[in-house]
């Protein structure tokens, strides 16, 4: 005889785990000590930055990634860059450094902070050219699908992530095979511009393969493009205090490793980014082409934004002199 109340039992019994996982994870930090290592990490009590945006309330509030605290151990002048922005402006400087520059990582922390009620007096947005290459977007290490959605729905998440829900990330394969575009025609793949024979040995030539996937890659074919246009979107929709700026890139060494149409194709991105940032209502700083080659702080065959003491004061200086500005033209805050 067919059992015609066992589909009912089965779905009690589904319905009953999920309510039992669903304890679990919101019992979490109480059972910690109790539960296996790789079930901790996965049990995250939401992304560990979600205390400091919570404290951002009133403040200036400084998204970044690992630009925004590195710095060089042998140098005198310890003072990250946030910091340097912190002793110049009026209020306290709250800063969340990610291991990377991500866009959409911003737009989930910005809508955190509406969910939230969170209000701060401002806050700084760096944006990053060499985030718009293929080499970075098809990065597993740059993909942050998993924390963006722990500020959404961190127990559907921590869930997913127990029973190693992949989460877009990409494969290292994917990285080398993923297309790459310049001035609209494909120039080959990630792995062409990457892959050396002779290690820790590096010619000029592949030192400007470099150069060329980390900033001449086509910005309109990056899906970081259109996080970009949603973040802007959201902080225009919910009239967000959000100050932009693009970050420096070394384009004096960029000069020595790449041709003269190398370094027009990166005119023409920034050019991109210059002219979404312009058709919204948002301020932002130019700050591309702002410094030079000394003031980098970056292996001659690797090179990224980070900033030595003298490229970080005068960043500072010019990001901390907007702030004041926008500040002052504001003094009473975000109005609930």
């Amino acid at each position: 005889m067919t059992d015609r109340h066992a589909p009912y039992r089965f779905a009690a019994r589904v319905l009953g785990f999920l309510l039992a996982m669903g304890a679990l994870l919101a019992a979490a930090d109480g059972l910690s000590p109790h539960l296996p290592p790789t079930w901790l990490a996965a049990l995250a009590n939401g992304p560990g930055d979600r205390a400091l945006l919570h404290g951002s309330d009133g403040k200036v509030l400084y998204l970044g990634g690992s630009v925004l605290d590195s710095v060089n151990p042998s140098e005198t002048n310890q003072l990250p860059l946030h910091a340097m922005v912190a002793i110049r402006v009026p209020e306290p400087v709250v800063a969340v450094a990610g291991p990377a520059n991500a866009l959409d990582t911003f737009h989930a922390q910005l809508a955190f902070l509406v969910r939230s009620g969170i209000e701060p007096r401002l806050t700084i947005v760096p944006i990053n050219l060499r985030s718009f290459s293929p080499l970075w977007e098809f990065n597993p290490h740059h993909n942050f699908e998993l924390e963006n959605r722990m500020y959404a729905a961190p127990f559907l998440t921590r869930a997913l992530a127990v029973f190693k829900w992949p989460f877009s990330r990409p494969e290292h394969d994917d990285t080398l095979a993923a297309p790459v575009f310049i001035d609209g025609e494909r120039r080959g793949n990630v792995g062409d511009f990457v892959r050396t024979t002779a290690p820790r040995q590096w010619d000029d030539e592949w030192i400007g393969r470099r150069y060329r996937i980390h900033y001449c890659a086509d910005v309109e074919r990056s899906r970081r493009f259109q996080d970009l246009k949603a973040l802007l979107a959201l902080v225009e929709r919910e009239n967000l205090p959000v100050l932009f700026y693009l970050t420096p890139i070394d384009h004096q060494a960029m000069a020595r490793f790449t041709t003269p149409e190398d370094r027009a194709v990166v005119d023409r991105n920034l050019a991109r980014l210059r002219s979404v940032l312009a058709g919204a209502r948002v301020p932002w700083l130019d700050l591309a082409y702002s410094l030079r080659a000394r003031q980098f702080d970056h292996p001659r065959w690797g090179p990224n934004e980070h900033l030595n003491a003298s490229g970080r004061t005068p960043t500072a200086a010019a990001i901390a002199r907007e702030v004041r500005r926008l500040l002052a033209a504001d003094p009473a805050g975000p109005q609930g």
